[in-house]
């Protein structure tokens, strides 16, 4: 299990085989059964999970509305971001969305590591990269589209391995619409 690790790692950070046991040492394993939450409002985020399988979504409450912020499947680090650099209480909801695993890095843990191992801050930076362009993505999903734009970009900018497994009411969130106007959307895509 732990060579999956290393392999999501040795692309991102220059690392020795000595420094990578010494981040495997402090990774957790940890699997999150369909609808679990992974991090949950009024908690603080102190662990960046670095999923290997699975899909989750990030979500928030608004008007007793589930809203999706993210979608994202392996090879992804799963976190509440803002509560993390924060170090305050998230309002985000992050649940798998079908069986997900992989590492759980807790930031003590990683702060400590940092000081011997300079590569767990390049980590640490492509972390904070790959949540803003998440983020970024999803706004330019949805400011001044059509339905029918927002589920083109969907599908041309999203990982396969999302577009294919998500549900589409949890798609439908994201995009910012109704169900109704995705299947309607999907309707005139197939016309195409």
């Amino acid at each position: 299990m732990m060579n999956n690790l290393i392999d999501i790692l040795k692309p991102y950070v220059t690392v020795s085989d000595e420094e990578l046991e010494k981040i495997s040492d402090i990774a957790e394993y940890k699997c999150y059964e369909k609808n679990e939450y992974i991090f949950t409002p009024d908690s603080i985020c102190n662990h960046i999970f670095i999923m290997t399988k699975g899909l989750v979504r990030g979500f928030y409450l608004y008007d007793d509305k589930e809203v999706n912020l993210r979608l994202l499947c392996e090879n992804s680090a799963v976190i509440a971001y803002s509560s993390y650099i924060q170090k305050a209480k998230t309002e985000e909801f992050i649940q798998a969305i079908e069986p997900s695993e992989g590492y759980l890095f807790s930031r003590y843990k990683l702060d400590k590591l940092s000081a011997t191992i300079p590569a767990i801050n390049q980590l640490k930076l492509y972390t904070a990269e790959r949540h803003y362009i998440s983020m970024e993505r999803r706004l330019l999903t949805i400011q001044y589209k059509t339905a029918d734009e927002r589920l083109r970009y969907f599908l041309k900018e999203m990982e396969p391995g999302i577009v294919e497994r998500t549900p589409a009411i949890h798609i439908a969130s994201y995009l910012g619409m109704p169900p109704e106007s995705l299947s309607r959307a999907k309707r005139n895509l197939n016309k195409c």
